[in-house]
């Protein structure tokens, strides 16, 4: 895997773990103030899956690299 491609995905983690820190205080506070938080844990949900879905592809790619012949 090329080095900068590693680094989009690190980045795409790092992005989609802010967006799943804010989403999850949404839900918190929208709780704490008897709001309906439907909404809010839907989007964390969201944002969650997508995290995970790029900590998979960023295991594929280290897995493939550790399994490429040396050159």
């Amino acid at each position: 895997m090329k080095h900068t491609e590693f680094q989009e995905i690190e980045g795409a983690i790092a992005h989609c773990r802010r967006h799943v820190e804010r989403a999850q205080a949404e839900v918190e506070r929208r709780e704490r103030r008897g709001m309906d938080a439907t909404h809010a844990r839907n989007l964390l949900r969201t944002f969650q899956q997508l995290r995970a879905e790029h900590e998979a592809e960023k295991r594929r790619h280290l897995s493939d690299a550790s399994q490429a012949p040396a050159r």
